[in-house]
């Protein structure tokens, strides 16, 4: 079922009327005074400098679901079935720029994310380790790579960069956003205890026990690695 089809069922006929959900919103937020461009088919997109928001539709029921991105990290979203509410949220975010903390506040609609907190007292890397301990620690997958993350949190080379992990491997960002920056090497486990060491044209640079990959993947860190920046890969390399 389509987001037109919903429209045309009823949900929606104020979006039907003008031509869309990116069309109304538009309307919706130059009614009062706000002049951000609102694009996309189907979700709509509204962005400023580095903060958008996404908005979409529920198809059985009349509900709008967003969320409010800064700097490549999500820091919460927001559903309500009122369109003005749904715009005057998103200008406040994304045109004053409240913090989520404020917007949360303001709009009783509007709930947090995990990282939020963090992410506006500037503790997003370490609350990141600890996450992600947290996780391979209850079996949610990767419990193998435990010994590494262990041994790699202890060095402070690492422990300012952001790490994440994907398809079961262990990688390394300097910055805090997605995209990520891309340019760290990562690890893999290789067998029980012993992990390998690639860089991102997928060449093996070494491996070993937990220690021994941790110093691997130190030495071919990019120059000038320090502690991983706000922003994403675009603002890091612009």
């Amino acid at each position: 079922m389509t987001v037109d089809n919903a429209m045309f069922g009823g949900l929606y006929p104020d979006l039907k009327q003008c031509g869309g959900l990116v069309s109304s919103l538009q309307q919706t937020l130059r009614s009062f005074g706000a002049s951000l461009p609102v694009v996309g088919a189907g979700m709509a997109r509204i962005e400023l400098h580095d903060r958008f928001s996404q908005v979409t539709t529920a198809l059985n029921d009349r509900m709008f679901f967003f969320d409010f991105w800064d700097r490549g990290v999500a820091l919460g979203t927001g559903r309500t079935p009122d369109l003005v509410c749904v715009a005057q949220s998103i200008r406040t975010w994304v045109e004053l720029r409240l913090r989520l903390s404020e917007m949360t506040a303001k709009f009783s609609f509007v709930t947090p994310t995990a990282v939020a907190e963090s992410f506006e007292e500037d503790r997003e890397v370490e609350w990141q380790w600890a996450s992600l301990m947290e996780r391979i620690r209850k079996g949610e997958g990767l419990s193998d790579l435990l010994p590494f993350v262990l041994a790699a949190r202890e060095r402070s080379e690492l422990s300012g960069l952001f790490p994440f992990t994907s398809h079961a491997t262990f990688h390394l960002s300097r910055c805090t956003g997605y995209p990520y920056s891309g340019d760290c090497p990562f690890v893999v486990l290789k067998t029980t205890g012993i992990y390998e060491v690639f860089d991102q044209n997928q060449t093996c640079l070494g491996s070993g026990d937990p220690a021994q990959a941790v110093q691997i993947l130190i030495d071919n860190l990019p120059p000038g690695s320090g502690r991983a920046r706000k922003g994403t890969a675009e603002n890091l390399f612009s």
